[in-house]
């Protein structure tokens, strides 16, 4: 169907477009909303919506460009991107078909919207069906917000231009009311809801990292205590040895009872200071033993550490030999001779036994999982959930996750954990783990009843605005019917005094009617003439200040401020950039030669040239002297800038410029500095470094290209 507008002049569409754009950017920008971590709102669609209202076809999908690209070059974010691009193909089109604006957005995200981003975020990452589909929910309310902001825009700002769609047909006063009353009751609701949801998971959250910071902290006072029980029965053993008083039988004995009482060690050694074995306990696995002298020791770190630092020593994580061949953690008390190292007592702590039982079964029961390493990263223990083995290699891989704004992130066996880490003053760590799904399970139960609570509202809103409109409907019906000369002036009197409003309207319409009309048009065409010509002298004074009146190129205080502002940009990015300066060699010869007016004419055929490489939108390309230019370049290609800048040097020493029947040959030598790493220079820095490596071409012999990176 062909589109009808109503336009001032197209300097207000393409002013219009350009405000929408950059309004559409900066919110997309700098004022993203997070809900759920890193799930982001892009709040520029509302000014999509508006431009999808407003303008053109075209010129809207310009604001739509303009929204997206700011969320795809800052976060990456294809899907949030496609959704977009999708949201505006589905209501441009149905809009077409004659669809309300409201009608239109709830076919969209309630058939297409809600569904495929469930369904991503169901597939994607570790969610259950229904945390999937509430938060995608999230999604389909933000959206209601938007459009519900662009439609009150849309009434309440004095635009120049009419609504695009909405002229093809006239709507029914109903639908009016029920549009004004839906966005004044259900604007509110969404951005309550909004706000609950976001507050309640980040309340869950803190739950979470709270019940997690209880349960590291839970199990390092256990470990701690098992460990200090432990030396102070290991010290209180080496002491009596020290004694002397007992001889190896008794000693054996009084091992044997030790070993097979405590609940933790699964057994002992004596050994003597070559390290070789003396005694071993309990005597079940003694008796498996060939041989105690055969038994050495000495390949063991903690026997060293005990012996160089005369204390007990915990050991790290270790697969046993000899007694039982278990995977244990060993600690040590130093046997002393005359305060002389004269061997150590050691007790073996199986891996399986070295957490308490009690104290797992409460991390169970809140869905926490554990994991123990020492200090170099080898399990100990691992709830077996998380599917890890004793004595691997535990790298951590931790990062943000999509539904947590503080909470660090581990994937562990293809599957997702919160977690939180404890480093202890042995330097082991300890981890507590929990799925992210947890983040949602209070919030879901609400669920139904925010739904509940749209549709009421929804079913509400739409009795009231029949209602509220065929009063107001009746009294507007009689006046159009007293103007167009088919009813009395004493029957529309009588059915508007619904109100002071309507019955003053009603009598006075017709009177003020005329020169109601004259007065808009004579204002209507002033106010026009005024704009036409505020903006045409607005638009030569900003093309005069930035244009280098020679060459058509940017001047120096247009450059300055252009790339100032470009630069700040690639600092917050880190984007890859050059800077390039040229320098027509020996131009004082071609001006003392030829004339200035024939110098002139190079300068200009030099930035035609220059120009003509430079069609980028990317590319800040300026006259910065008399016979001297700057360019600003960015783009993927990054690691080519030097490239291209050399094939415009090439250029110009290739050519041969006719001027007058004069032939010119032209050289020109270039300063290029690219920016890639250090961003910390300020940019007036940047060009002085440029121009050393431009001077760095001229000291060695003019015309050529001088390439410096920081």
């Amino acid at each position: 169907m062909k589109e009808h507008f109503t336009l001032l002049n197209k300097q207000a569409v393409v002013l219009t477009t350009l405000i929408l754009s950059v309004g559409a950017a900066v919110l997309n920008l700098f004022f993203v909303i997070s809900v759920f971590g890193s799930v982001n709102l892009f709040l520029g669609s509302m000014f999509v919506l508006f431009a999808l209202l407003t303008l053109p076809l075209r010129y809207a999908l310009a604001v739509l460009i303009a929204a997206v690209a700011p969320v795809l070059l800052s976060y990456g974010n294809l899907f949030v991107v496609g959704v977009h691009v999708l949201e505006f193909v589905c209501v441009a089109t149905l809009l077409r078909k004659k669809f309300r604006f409201l009608s239109a957005i709830s076919f969209f995200w309630f058939f297409v919207g809600l569904p495929v981003t469930s369904l991503f975020l169901y597939f994607t990452l570790s969610l259950d069906f229904q945390s999937a589909v509430f938060v995608a929910f999230a999604f389909v309310l933000s959206a209601y917000a938007s459009a519900f902001v662009s439609l009150l825009a849309v009434w309440l700002l004095p635009l120049p231009i009419q609504r695009r769609f909405s002229m093809q047909e006239t709507p029914e006063f109903s639908k009016l009311v029920f549009e004004l009353n839906t966005v004044s009751v259900i604007l509110p609701v969404v951005l309550v809801t909004l706000f609950f949801a976001w507050r309640s998971a980040q309340l869950s959250e803190d739950r979470l990292n709270g019940e997690m910071s209880q349960a590291v902290q839970e199990l390092n006072r256990s470990l701690q205590g098992m460990f200090e029980s432990k030396i102070h029965t290991l010290r209180s053993t080496a002491d009596i040895i020290n004694a002397g008083e007992l001889n190896k039988d008794a000693i054996n004995e009084m091992l044997n009872a030790i070993s097979t009482t405590s609940v933790n060690i699964e057994s002992m050694v004596l050994t003597n200071k070559e390290a070789t074995v003396i005694i071993a306990a309990p005597q079940r696995y003694a008796a498996m033993l060939p041989d105690l002298s055969d038994i050495n020791i000495n390949h063991r770190k903690y026997f060293h550490d005990t012996k160089r630092t005369l204390a007990p020593v915990v050991s790290r994580a270790i697969r046993g030999r000899g007694l039982g061949n278990f995977d244990i953690v060993a600690i040590t008390a130093p046997i002393l001779l005359n305060n002389e190292f004269n061997g150590l007592l050691q007790a073996a702590i199986k891996l399986d036994k070295f957490v308490d039982e009690s104290v797992l079964n409460a991390f169970e029961n809140n869905q926490i999982s554990v994991l123990l390493v020492d200090d170099e990263d080898s399990i100990i223990y691992s709830t077996p959930a998380l599917g890890l083995n004793q004595l691997d290699t535990f790298v951590e891989n931790s990062g943000p996750h999509p539904f947590s704004a503080d909470q660090r992130a581990m994937k562990i066996n293809d599957s997702d954990y919160l977690y939180v880490a404890l480093e202890n003053e042995r330097g082991w760590k300890i981890y507590a783990f929990t799925p992210p799904i947890r983040v949602f399970e209070e919030v879901t139960e609400y669920f139904l009843l925010i739904i509940i609570t749209l549709l009421s509202s929804m079913l509400f809103i739409t009795i009231l605005s029949k209602g509220l409109a065929a009063k107001i409907v009746i009294p507007l019906l009689n006046l159009e019917k007293v103007m167009s000369g088919k009813g009395a002036d004493k029957r529309i009197i009588a059915a508007s005094k619904i109100s002071k409003e309507m019955e003053n309207v009603t009598n006075n319409v017709i009177k003020y009617q005329k020169l109601s009309e004259d007065f808009q048009s004579e204002l209507k065409a002033q106010v026009e003439d005024k704009t036409q010509s505020l903006q045409d002298l607005n638009e030569a004074l900003v093309t005069l200040s930035q244009t280098d009146s020679l060459t058509g190129l940017y001047n120096r205080g247009a450059f300055d401020s252009l790339a100032k502002n470009t630069y700040k940009y690639y600092q917050r990015h880190k984007k890859p950039f050059t800077l390039a300066i040229i320098d027509i060699d020996h131009f004082k010869e071609i001006n003392d030669t030829f004339g200035h007016v024939t110098g002139d004419a190079c300068i200009s055929e030099v930035a035609h040239l220059i120009q003509s490489k430079c069609r980028r939108e990317t590319d800040i390309v300026a006259r910065y002297g008399g016979e001297e230019y700057i360019m600003l370049l960015a783009s993927d290609q990054y690691e080519n800038h030097d490239e291209y800048v050399k094939s415009i040097h090439k250029s110009i020493e290739e050519g041969t410029f006719v001027y007058n029947g004069l032939m010119i040959e032209m050289t020109v030598s270039v300063g290029v500095l690219k920016v890639s790493t250090d961003f910390s220079q300020d940019f007036i820095t940047l060009i002085e470094l440029a121009d050393e490596k431009l001077y760095e071409s001229k000291r060695s012999g003019r015309n050529r290209v001088s390439v410096g990176e920081i």
